[in-house]
This record gives C-alpha cells, sequence and structure tokens, in this order.
C-alpha cells in the first residue's frame, strides 16, 4: 500500500542516492589512506540525506517539510523507537567487539 506520503518521499530518496554516489566511486578508486583514521569514504556520506531534505524544502517550499518527516507524534509508542535504538546501538557495539575491533573503546 502506498499513501501520499510516499509519493512525495521519492524525490528525497532518489536525491539521497545520486548525492552518495560519488562517495561510492571515491572509495573505489583512492586508497583509503588518504581520509583520517583510515575511514571508508562512504562514511562522509553521512552529510547526504540532510544536504537531499534542506536542498528539496528550498526547491518545494511549503510543500515540504522536513518536520513533516520528522513528526514525534506520528510514534504512537515512543518506548518502542528509544528500545530499537538503544538495540542497534548494542549490536553494532557487540558485532565490533565480536569482529576484533575496538568498538566503543
Amino acid at each position: 500500500m502506498t499513501g501520499p506520503g510516499d509519493q512525495r518521499l521519492r524525490p528525497f530518496f532518489a536525491l539521497t542516492l545520486l548525492l552518495s554516489l560519488p562517495f561510492y566511486a571515491l572509495g573505489a578508486v583512492l586508497p583509503r589512506s588518504v581520509l583520517p583514521m583510515q575511514i571508508p569514504y562512504a562514511a562522509v556520506m553521512v552529510v547526504c540525506p540532510m544536504l537531499a531534505a534542506l536542498w528539496l524544502w528550498r526547491r518545494q517550499g511549503a510543500r515540504f517539510r522536513i518536520s513533516r518527516i520528522l513528526d514525534t507524534h506520528a510514534i504512537r509508542r515512543p518506548w518502542v523507537a528509544a528500545l530499537g535504538v538503544a538495540g542497534l546501538t548494542g549490536a553494532v557495539l557487540i558485532a565490533g567487539r565480536l569482529s576484533g575491533g575496538e568498538a566503543g573503546a
């Protein structure tokens, strides 16, 4: 089922994908040692969703609101969202420890 909100999010996801493609291409071509701490180039694309949202917000004006995406009233059980974020964070830390990394250190 798709609703009217799904139609407004398609440009956001498409623009986020387009903004992130150069970072994937850089990672395939350049060595990791160029960035500090040898982080992958894909990690730098964390700003792409914000840039896409700001660009669409400026372009579409009143039709596209960032507050609509971040609508906290749509969450019927906020404690479930908080547990989900905490569980995901814990899973990432445990996976890092099990893989021999220094996650959380």
